[in-house]
């Protein structure tokens, strides 16, 4: 059974609607996540509950055992990050939850079609004081106009030093992208970036093929 009304609307006034893990507001797109799974029995109570957006709430979901990649959050970690999320917004009621340390501008960008594609330009900032690594960034073609193999991504202020392809997958100096369907069903690329140093904005094209 799922969460009732009432933890449910417990957990999302205690975290803001703002994800336990990244801090980020989600609004209408938090997921209250069982920290122990229903299928291993977790309890349906407000101290099984972490309030997670949806990139943190598909990463605590899904980890294959047979093929790990990264550490899988333990039950321990997100007890740990939420009850130190849910302290920060009781001691804090007055204090919007703090920005994502990375901000995408813009979020939506038109490559035309046919003929009429032309490329575009995506700025990716650090907003924190600290160097950040592997950063992804997700696209979603949201029309068959153009399609991820027909997408060539290019930083334009880093020095590309390797170019290297191997299937579906690109690496570019300092970028990593793949191509692949999301869970939802979206035709995606996937876009990793080694590093951005503190308050960097790294300006990306996007150039669709013509042909």
């Amino acid at each position: 059974m799922p969460f009732s009304p009432t933890v449910k609307e417990e957990a999302l006034i205690k975290s803001k609607r703002s994800c336990c893990i990244c801090n980020e507001f989600c609004g209408l797109y938090s997921y209250v996540h069982h920290i122990i799974q229903e299928a291993d029995l977790g309890p349906n109570t407000i101290d099984n509950a972490i309030v997670l957006c949806d990139r943190c709430h598909g990463e605590a979901g899904r980890y294959n055992v047979h093929h790990p990649i990264g550490n899988k959050y333990s039950v321990e970690e997100l007890k740990k990050q939420r009850d130190k999320w849910w302290d920060w917004c009781k001691n804090n009621p007055l204090v919007p939850p703090p920005k994502h340390p990375i901000s995408i501008k813009p979020s939506t960008i038109f490559l035309g079609s046919g003929k009429w594609k032309v490329d575009r330009a995506i700025q990716i900032h650090n907003r924190t004081t600290e160097i950040l690594y592997q950063v992804w960034t997700k696209f979603i073609f949201d029309t068959k106009e153009v399609i991820p193999e027909d997408i060539e991504i290019k930083i334009l202020n880093m020095k590309e030093q390797l170019e290297l392809e191997s299937g579906d997958a690109v690496i570019s100096g300092d970028i990593f992208n793949i191509i692949g369907v999301d869970e939802k069903g979206n035709n995606s690329l996937y876009l990793q970036i080694s590093s951005i140093n503190p308050n960097e904005v790294i300006s990306i094209r996007v150039t669709p093929s013509t042909s």
